[in-house]
């Protein structure tokens, strides 16, 4: 009776690890897959002078705010580079997209006084209260802007699942402009985070 016990349980425990690593390279693939499909319409801040043609609107992507209520400094580096991306006139316009749970917390919002602080007009700022997510931020884009061109602006990391977002909405017109200007607090965190978030968007969204 034991062996015959030891022997389910061996069984159960060599299933249960064929699951895991069959887990594992599917996550593997789809991440390998995602990146190598949008690694081409990513730019680095400093190489905008290569973008050789004019988009019709710069997205910059919420990610989160301080106690006080200004954009954490991820979310700062984000507007910063979207914003000398305007200034260089690859758009003319700015798209915040964030969430606004309640009157203390509006990433929209901070995100625009802090454009307007760097010098971009209120006029050319428009506000996506409900992007709490990055696959909501590019499904009400497409929703609301149709056919139109877009820049990206959100760190490399989160960029290519922002692009192949983008490509499954069908905004065909898509480039990125990658936002690390800096080592971010909880980089293991994030990264696995994103590895995940990758491997469900492409699953469950298809």
């Amino acid at each position: 009776m034991k062996k015959n016990y030891k022997v389910l349980l061996l069984k159960i425990s060599a299933v249960l690890l064929s699951a895991i690593v069959l887990l594992c390279l599917s996550v593997l693939i789809v991440n390998l897959a995602m990146i190598d499909s949008t690694k081409d319409k990513i730019y680095a801040p400093s190489d905008m002078s290569k973008i050789n043609q004019n988009y019709d609107y710069i997205l910059i992507l919420g990610t989160g705010l301080n106690p006080d209520g200004t954009p954490i400094n991820r979310l700062a580096d984000r507007v910063e580079v979207g914003v000398e991306a305007y200034k260089k006139g690859l758009a003319g316009k700015i798209i915040m997209s964030g969430d606004r749970s309640g009157e203390n917390y509006d990433e929209p919002t901070s995100m625009k006084n802090y454009a307007i602080q760097l010098g971009v007009p209120e006029s050319d700022i428009i506000c996506d209260y409900v992007g709490y997510s990055t696959h909501e931020s590019m499904y009400n884009f497409k929703n609301e802007h149709k056919n139109a061109s877009v820049i990206v602006v959100t760190q490399e990391y989160h960029l290519y699942r922002s692009l192949y977002l983008c490509k499954e909405q069908g905004i065909d017109d898509a480039i990125g402009i990658s936002s690390t200007l800096d080592k971010y607090d909880k980089p293991i965190w994030n990264g696995l985070r994103e590895i995940l978030a990758r491997f469900k968007d492409l699953v469950f969204l298809n």
